[in-house]
């Protein structure tokens, strides 16, 4: 309730990115000490400069705040006890009211000496505001009392109430409730009730209200008053989150529409004016839009450079949804500002989407951040670090294998220390650890593979995973079991294993079983187990192959038979075997026509009648036999001129094959007839008897006659109206 007060109250509002990053391109050597060294002395510029923006003292007072260290801490110290500088101590103070952070002892003294006559109001206000964040310190309250008691100035007595109100003591309540009907100081008394409001969470109009609120709660203990009193306030702060929620959310709104009524030319400096503003709930809502952007592909390219300047934001909500955005837009640009952010962060959920960020770039580079934050206390910041690791892991296995060694030891660490309830953290690291490669992990992974009870399905699959990487064909027979897992995942992980595992052609025997689905429901395991059977085809002689085109798990599969017939081509082509090539190609052709392929086939077939031709014996029959095959593929595509034309160019070679390819043509003419497709059978003759050179008589008879025949049917079909055509064709085609 207090950061919505101060959301209305503050006299400064959230600042916008300060020039820390924003005006630099660091080096990424992500030394944090030095990182952290560089921004504060940029950001005590911008507090502390003569002629500093109010708001830009406020902003980098905010960063300094949130790096958390005590070196920053010190220099805060430094301004708020220095009163040369009125503008940057005012700055200091909202800052500290401001702060999510457990409040720092060290300012309580500082922060008191400025409850004085001297201070201006808007300096005591933020005074009040800052001391009202020690909730957990009785002795802020105790000084507080007194300063109200001591009764000096009512302005300073003002400030000691309100502060008062943010507090949880049921001493205070009997204060403020006596504070609020003492008409000695008017000023004093309006600030009690106030401050009454904002201590029990409720709206009473009246001393006597206040009195009776009270006289009901007072003989409540201490602590069960304070619980209650945190719990009021814990639901009074949730209808004003709602609310809020629903003001930004119209803000988004509106501001999306400003942005689409403004001309295309105009967009660039209108986004980049909602990124910068000094309005977190403006900076917050262009964020949005730019994500919004983003996913339509239509973010300015101003506003996607601008969006890194975000990361060091004053605002948690405003970095989170940046990094959020920069993870979507991916730019390698983005990658110092990401990784110089991450070594300074202290927010965890802003310290997760920075982390997925930087996994998106899929970079190196980013390895001596990750493994810093591997010492992360956050659970949701190590899973996320630890993923960051595996989208880079396979890189590392290849070009940096110390640092790969080195980051397996530690996941493997943090592995085996996490709770066995943390399933999500052990999960991703035995994944990363499968990416990782490292030949020192093997025992890791069959033990969790072999664990008693078993592992989870996630763990299991991951140690199959990390053992099928290492690539050693001794595990082979540990992976046999995980082919009749209950999880489908870990029964694929162990097919896909095993293909890179082994090069032993006895391992297809199981994997095809697998493959048949009287043996596996699951279609998914059943197709990666064919997939690997055809890895291991490579491992197999020709003569071991060749048996299986007419194994049932295959013959009865035509495109398993087409995947077989294929190998055979690479095979027979390897050791220079035309005849066997010629064969293959034929069969290959054959089950293109099963699977309803024929432009397929007729590549099969031509390739298959190139190599016949080739040969330096007289192969009549076998040309023949494939120029037929190919004949019927030309058919089947329907495509009659192409095939008219093939058949003239294989009778100029050899005219001794007119019989049979007649033969083939009057029988497709006649499958036309049966099947009712009248046009394309006419359509076929009369690209025969077009046919160049002319047919023979006998042939030109034959196909003349048919000409008159289709003609014939097709008046017949022409003469019966519309609704009679379908029950009339399947009678005229038996004519």
């Amino acid at each position: 309730m207090r950061r919505a007060l101060l959301t209305v109250l503050a006299a400064v509002s959230l600042g916008g990115a300060s020039s820390a990053f924003a005006a630099q391109s660091p080096a990424v050597d992500f030394e944090p000490d030095r990182i952290i060294a560089q921004q504060t002395d940029s950001l005590m510029r911008d507090l502390t400069a003569p002629d500093a923006d109010q708001n830009a003292r406020y902003v980098a007072a905010r960063k300094l705040m949130s790096i958390g260290r005590a070196e920053q801490r010190s220099a805060l110290r430094s301004v708020l006890t220095d009163p040369a500088n009125a503008s940057a101590r005012l700055a200091v103070v909202q800052a500290i009211a401001a702060d999510d952070s457990p409040a720092d002892p060290q300012f309580v003294d500082p922060l008191f000496a400025l409850l004085d006559p001297a201070s201006p109001r808007p300096l005591l206000l933020a005074v009040a505001d800052a001391l009202g964040s020690y909730k957990s310190t009785p002795e802020v309250a105790t000084r507080l009392l007194g300063v109200v008691d001591a009764g000096k100035d009512d302005a300073v007595r003002v400030a000691a109430v309100r502060a008062l109100g943010y507090l949880a003591e049921k001493r205070i309540a009997a204060k403020l409730v006596d504070l609020a009907s003492d008409n000695r100081s008017p000023s004093v008394a309006g600030a009690a009730l106030d401050a009454l409001a904002a201590f029990a969470a409720i709206d009473l109009d009246s001393p006597a209200e206040w009195n009776a609120w009270y006289r009901g709660e007072q003989d409540k203990p201490d602590a069960v008053f304070r619980d209650d009193l945190l719990a009021a306030r814990a639901s009074r702060l949730d209808r004003m989150r709602r609310d809020t929620g629903e003001v930004e959310s119209e803000l988004s709104r509106r501001l999306a529409e400003q942005y689409n009524r403004a001309s295309r030319d105009d967009r660039p400096q209108l986004l980049r004016s909602f990124l910068s503003s000094p309005r977190e709930s403006v900076r917050l809502a262009g964020v949005a839009l730019a994500e919004d952007l983003v996913r339509t592909n239509d973010l300015p390219a101003a506003a996607e450079q601008q969006l890194p300047s975000l990361l060091d934001d004053a605002s948690p909500r405003v970095r989170e949804r940046a990094a959020r955005t920069i993870q979507l837009v991916n730019s390698p640009a983005a990658f110092d500002a990401i990784a110089n952010q991450l070594t300074v962060e202290r927010e965890a959920s802003v310290k997760v989407e920075l982390v997925r960020a930087l996994a998106a770039q899929k970079n190196p580079q980013g390895v001596p951040v990750l493994r810093k934050l591997l010492n992360d206390s956050s659970p949701r910041v190590l899973n996320a670090t630890i993923r960051a690791i595996g989208a880079v892991a396979p890189q590392l296995a290849e070009s940096s294998k110390t640092d790969a060694a080195e980051l397996a030891l530690r996941i493997e660490a943090i592995f085996n220390t996490a709770s066995p309830d943390n399933l999500v953290l052990r999960e991703t690291a035995i994944e990363t650890l499968a990416q990782l490669r490292q030949p020192t992990q093997q025992d890791f992974f069959v033990k969790r593979l072999t664990a008693n009870p078993p592992e989870s399905a996630g763990i299991r699959r991951a140690a199959i995973i990390g053992l099928g990487n290492l690539g050693d064909p001794r595990v082979v027979s540990l992976l046999q079991p995980p082919l009749r897992d209950p999880s489908v995942d870990v029964r694929i992980a162990a097919v896909q294993a095993i293909a890179k595992v082994s090069n032993d052609p006895t391992a297809a025997e199981a994997l095809v079983q697998l493959s048949d689905p009287s043996n596996e429901k699951d279609e998914r395991v059943r197709a990666e187990a064919w997939l690997a059977v055809q890895k291991l085809f490579t491992h197999m002689n020709r003569k071991t192959l060749a048996l299986w085109p007419s194994r049932p798990a295959v013959d009865d599969v035509p495109q398993r038979k087409l995947d077989v017939c294929v190998a055979l081509l690479e095979k027979a082509r390897a050791e220079g075997d035309v005849d066997d090539q010629i064969s293959r190609l034929q069969q290959i052709g054959d089950v293109q026509i099963e699977l309803k392929k024929p432009a397929d086939a007729i590549g099969s077939f031509e390739a298959a009648l190139k190599l016949a031709r080739s040969l330096p014996q007289d192969r009549k029959v076998l040309v023949l036999s494939l120029t037929q095959s190919e004949l019927r593929a030309r058919l089947l595509t329907g495509d009659y001129a192409a095939s008219v034309a093939f058949a003239a160019e294989s009778l100029k070679q050899s005219s001794e094959s007119t019989s049979d390819l007649m033969t083939i043509f009057k029988a497709e003419v006649l499958r036309l007839q049966q099947e009712n497709q009248f046009d394309n059978a006419r359509k076929l003759v009369d690209e025969l008897l077009a046919m160049q050179p002319v047919l023979g008589s006998p042939y030109l008879a034959q196909f003349q006659e048919l000409q008159r025949d289709l003609r014939d049917k097709q008046n017949q079909r022409n003469q019966l109206t519309l609704p009679d055509w379908a029950g009339a064709d399947a009678a005229i085609a038996r004519t």
